[in-house]
């Protein structure tokens, strides 16, 4: 998502130390933690809650059944294309016979 580098994070840290102070360093990592896991944990549970309300599975499924459908269908025109020309052969074969 961002393209931040090792070097931008080291430079960021540096400037970090220098306005805050080493003292209250610790703390700043902290609360950024603290804030970052939050905001990692909203965004799974609203992710989680979308894909239920969505519901994945059945969207899956039905894309599996469409494709199922399709090669029947497929099958089903080859077997007609097959038996028509199965009673062309078989009529052709009967007008060929001597009475």
């Amino acid at each position: 998502m961002f393209d931040i580098g090792f070097s931008e994070l080291v430079l960021v840290a540096i400037i970090t130390l220098l306005v805050m102070g080493p003292e209250r360093m610790p703390g700043a990592i902290r609360t950024v933690r603290l804030v970052t896991g939050r905001i990692r944990n909203s965004w799974l549970q609203l992710r989680d809650e979308i894909e239920r309300s969505v519901d994945v599975n059945d969207i899956r499924q039905d894309l599996h059944n469409d494709a199922v459908m399709k090669g029947l269908k497929e099958t089903q025109y080859q077997i007609q294309q097959t038996l028509d020309e199965t009673r062309a052969a078989i009529d052709d074969a009967d007008e060929r016979k001597p009475s």
